[in-house]
């Protein structure tokens, strides 16, 4: 899911649907608190989110903070290839 933006009905949606949903903070924790309480899994780092994800969605705004997910500290990259 991507970070500090309101819960969607895409998050609604997957979840009513039965699909699982794996979120991830990114500055502000306060956007997850409705998917969370509907059931989706938060993790504390993109390695996490690899680990936990078939199909990962990055909405960031800058290219800079998409190499830091995708191969910076503890990253997607990481969480794939453990």
């Amino acid at each position: 899911m991507p970070p500090d933006r309101p819960y969607t009905e895409f998050d609604n949606n997957s979840l009513r649907c039965g699909y699982p949903l794996t979120v991830l903070a990114h500055r502000n924790r306060s956007p997850l608190e409705a998917p969370c309480q509907e059931g989706a899994t938060e993790v504390s780092t993109p390695a996490e989110m690899a680990k936990n994800s078939d199909i990962v969605f990055i909405c960031v705004q800058t290219s800079e903070q998409v190499s830091e997910i995708v191969s910076g500290t503890e990253s997607l990259m990481d969480g794939i290839n453990t």
